[in-house]
């Protein structure tokens, strides 16, 4: 993968005391997917969801409060809930 400006504009997100949720925006097949795999090797974890698959979509729509979803989300990935806060989820 040849580097991107994205990556340094994620990694000072990341490093933001007040970061919020992120959305990425943009034309399709621009490489949005890739940066966000590239920029996961920056965490200990990281869980992808697709909502277009039926299965990622019904864990969204089956829990009511974010901690449930999250501690279903962590349980379903195989991943360590104890280290939610060294894990990145891109939906």
């Amino acid at each position: 993968m040849f580097p991107r400006t994205i990556l340094g504009e994620l990694r000072k997100w990341k490093d933001s005391s007040f970061r919020k949720p992120l959305v990425l925006r943009g034309a399709r097949q621009t490489g949005k997917t890739c940066a966000v795999n590239e920029f996961a090797k920056d965490y200990r974890q990281f869980i992808a969801f697709n909502l277009e698959k039926k299965t990622d979509k019904e864990l969204f729509l089956r829990h009511s409060s974010v901690f449930d979803l999250l501690q279903a989300a962590f349980l379903r990935a195989g991943k360590d809930f104890s280290l939610r806060h060294e894990t990145l989820i891109f939906i």
